[in-house]
């Protein structure tokens, strides 16, 4: 027996897992989007709806906690480096120190809330101080440290006695009320009745002053609740029923039908059956209220609960086949209740036990009768368990696959950038060193007497060619390294013409243009404006004029025009150069081009320019493309789709 009760709980555990698998990624995701967001959209609504989900995730998701830490400590960065979001601070701060208590780190957690509460002390900021006791108070709860919570409670209601008195005057801060309320609900909680009468006392008289009539009904209900326990059935009537009232006009259901069937108990403590049915009956007609899917969650609390009021009912009717039957079917629901939250098991038992209790007073069920109906329960059990564990392992191992596939992308991307780094390195080892111990030879030749001022100014002109050309490779890997230390490329579209942009790029390029005894022609056939970046198609374009300039030859033309082709906005460059076979201008236009090639005055080049260009033009949404033929030049056009 024992055997086949642990095989329940294991199947029933991993299939759970099973499910936790599947949420793990969209949690992530979800944090993700949010954690831009705020980057993004660095305002308080932002940073409390991000700080909510942390909070929520921190205790009660599954993602690993140093999972969690990476997102505490990015949004915890957004919000000291801005100003506005500053004031809210503590909060990501306080999440932070909930985290070390989780991975064990008492003392941590203990500084961290110990320096919140000095820091919004010495500010005075007593509200802001107010809502991180709920919090705080709310973690201690959640731990089942109910002293704790509770002396947090009591600090508040010095608090709003005191310091924020005049606020809760003129209703600055509502919390006032859950927060007696809350600390009333410790003390029923611990059997100090007369302690919880007070407090929700406290919290009425606040509700009513803030004429708020969800909480006028809820905590009425409370009050009802505590005078139905200590026996005072005529004055918790009254009460239950005021929560009733207000709690339907405010759509509270939940708490309505609690007072509804703490209504109906009274009933039965008073031997008016009739009068309890009566209740119950209104409890059940708004669980029906609701659409069908709330309908079943909202049910499943109560179903056992409405049971065994129906089993009293029908008792007391003189019914006894009716109550054992609606007292073995509130024990069932009981048992799933329990299956599917392992931590409501403490009231689970207790109120099985009453349940159980009712039924040995009214009649015991044949044991052998009860042993088969078990043995077919665990029968069915173990095949949908069965059924389970073969579905989550094909979550699993469908997650797998995907992790797999990921991690696969990433090692490619890696060594990609390994290459490139490699590349890099070999470009500036060969092509930097090169030029500039041509030039320190050259100078010190020259401080020496060792050349005639003849022989200096004939070399300098093989090294200012080649200065220009490490002037150019310099700034591409300028451009390169900055985007790739910026985590990426974006973009600042702006409506404009790429006229004057491009007139410059030509002003700029004249010393080489003169060089080489080359002309560049501008048409503009397109004057209307588009959306670009100015900064990264300046690089774009000063690239392709250098490329056209280096493989044209001299006193060629090269052309720059601008095209309006239906929904596209073009520039092409035509130049009269060396040209490109298919396979050169693909390699050339995908990046993978092995060795740069050598200009027609015998310019270097490092390769990087294409590669840069390409990269800028996809972060502006734009393409790239070309067209060659040996000895008959090139045309680049960079497309722009309206």
């Amino acid at each position: 027996m024992r055997f086949y009760l642990l095989l329940i709980y294991f199947s029933i555990t991993t299939s759970l897992f099973g499910q936790v698998d599947m949420l793990h990624f969209e949690q992530e995701n979800a944090l993700n989007e949010q954690l831009e967001s705020l980057k993004n959209k660095p305002n308080l609504d932002t940073l409390e709806r991000m700080s909510d989900r942390l909070e929520f995730l921190t205790l009660h998701s599954k993602i690993p906690l140093a999972r969690l830490k990476y997102y505490l400590v990015e949004s915890r960065k957004v919000t000291q480096n801005n100003p506005l979001l500053k004031t809210k601070e503590y909060r990501i701060y306080y999440i932070s120190g909930v985290l070390d208590y989780l991975l064990g780190d008492t003392q941590s957690f203990e500084i961290k809330m110990a320096d919140i509460t000095k820091k919004l002390h010495a500010k005075a900021d007593y509200k802001e101080l107010a809502k991180m006791n709920s919090t705080l108070a709310g973690f201690y709860n959640f731990k089942s440290k109910f002293d704790l919570a509770k002396s947090i409670y009591l600090e508040n209601e010095n608090l709003y006695t005191h310091q924020l008195n005049q606020d809760v005057q003129s209703r600055k801060v509502e919390s006032c009320i859950s927060n007696a309320n809350n600390l009333a609900l410790l003390y029923r909680n611990q059997g100090m009745l007369d302690s919880a009468l007070y407090y929700y006392e406290r919290s009425y008289e606040r509700a009513k002053l803030y004429q708020h009539k969800a909480w006028i009904g809820i905590i009425s209900g409370n009050i009802g609740y505590c005078h139905l326990a200590k026996g005072n059935y005529d004055l918790a009537e009254p009460l239950l029923i005021t929560d009733v009232k207000y709690s339907l006009q405010q759509n509270q259901q939940t708490s309505a039908i609690n007072a509804m069937t703490n209504l109906a108990q009274i009933e039965l403590k008073r031997g008016q059956p009739l009068r309890a049915k009566e209740w119950l009956d209104k409890a059940n007609q708004v669980v029906n209220q609701f659409d069908k899917a709330t309908s079943k969650e909202l049910d499943k609390p109560y179903y056992s609960l409405f049971k065994q009021l129906e089993g009293e009912i029908a008792i007391q009717l003189g019914n006894t086949d009716l109550g054992v039957k609606a007292f073995h079917e509130a024990i069932d629901s009981l048992n799933k209740i329990n299956k599917a939250k392992s931590n409501a098991n403490e009231e689970f038992l207790a109120k099985r036990y009453i349940i159980e209790k009712n039924l040995m007073v009214i009649n015991s069920l044949e044991e052998q009768q009860t042993r088969k109906n078990l043995y077919l329960a665990i029968g069915v059990i173990l095949v949908l368990s069965l059924a389970f564990f073969l579905w989550r392992q094909q979550v699993f191992n469908k997650n797998l696959k995907e992790k797999n596939l990921e991690i696969e992308c990433q090692a490619k991307e890696l060594e990609k950038l390994n290459l490139e780094k490699n590349r890099l390195l070999s470009i500036v080892s060969h092509d930097l060193r090169n030029p500039v111990a041509n030039l320190n030879s050259l100078i010190e030749m020259q401080r020496d007497n060792d050349i005639t001022q003849e022989e200096f100014i004939h070399f300098s002109k093989d090294i200012s060619k080649s200065l220009k050309s490490l002037n150019s490779m310099l700034d591409n890997i300028l451009h390169w390294a900055k985007a790739s230390m910026d985590g990426g490329i974006v973009p600042e579209l702006k409506l404009q013409s790429p006229a004057d942009l491009i007139q410059q790029i030509i002003d700029q390029s004249k010393p080489l243009l003169d060089a080489k005894n080359q002309i560049c022609e501008f048409i503009n056939s397109n004057p209307s404006s588009w959306s670009f970046d100015s900064n990264l198609l300046s690089v774009v374009l000063r690239n392709l004029l250098h490329n056209a300039i280096k493989f044209s030859p001299t006193g060629s033309t090269i052309r720059i025009q601008t095209i309006l082709d239906g929904t596209r906005n073009l520039i092409q460059i035509t130049d009269q150069g060396v040209g490109m076979d298919s396979n050169q201008l693909k390699n050339l236009l995908e990046g993978t081009v092995a060795k740069p090639g050598v200009g027609t005055s015998g310019e270097k080049g490092t390769g990087l320019g294409m590669r840069i260009s390409k990269e800028f033009l996809d972060a502006m949404d734009a393409k790239l493309e070309a067209s060659s033929e040996p000895g008959k030049g090139t045309c680049f056009c960079l497309v722009f789709t309206k």
